[in-house]
């Protein structure tokens, strides 16, 4: 004795009823104030507080984003400062790119802003061209006045471009919490 069950071909589609994502209800607005509401005063409080509920939905994914872009972007500011004092040779410019990701990773994990930025990438930058000065990378001349300009002009360059980095960072965190 078999029986035998109406079965639907898979290739044809389900016929569901769905009108959008299912929002869950706020605790809110079983309350009596709420509901002493007009309809459209309680629309608009619904939309806030779904804002609010769905604002940091996709926090984890920004944050990786953030960590990439401060990652390669300090990379690129360092190794281009590098170079341009060392003449492009290809060992500091490694160098400079690893220090460079570094930064950007600290940047990235401490929240750093324009000052911290700043800092840090002067600190990293004068000590690596102290380095390079004593162990002679480039025929780096440690005493020359020329040497000094040089490295005056790549260290401004570093820290105003990561200064600059540092304030659009800030204005990022600012447009995300408004």
């Amino acid at each position: 004795m078999s029986t035998t069950t109406p079965t639907r071909d898979p290739k044809e589609p389900l016929d569901l009823d769905f009108d959008g994502p299912v929002r869950a209800r706020d605790p809110r607005e079983d309350e009596d104030w709420f509901l002493r509401l007009p309809e459209d005063e309680q629309d608009r409080l619904r939309e806030r507080w779904q804002w609010e509920a769905d604002r940091f939905q996709d926090w984890d994914e920004r944050q990786d984003v953030d960590r990439r872009r401060m990652v390669h972007t300090a990379a690129a500011i360092f190794a281009i400062a590098q170079s341009l004092q060392t003449g492009f040779a290809i060992g500091p410019l490694v160098v400079g790119l690893l220090i460079g990701a570094g930064l950007g990773f600290f940047w990235a994990k401490t929240d750093a802003g324009r000052f911290v930025m700043g800092g840090s990438m002067a600190a990293a930058f004068f000590i690596t061209q102290a380095v390079h000065g004593v162990i002679g990378v480039s025929g780096m001349d440690i005493g020359s006045v020329y040497t000094l300009i040089r490295l005056l002009c790549g260290g401004l360059l570093a820290v105003t471009l990561s200064m600059v980095l540092g304030v659009s960072r800030e204005f990022r965190r600012l447009e995300s919490v408004q």
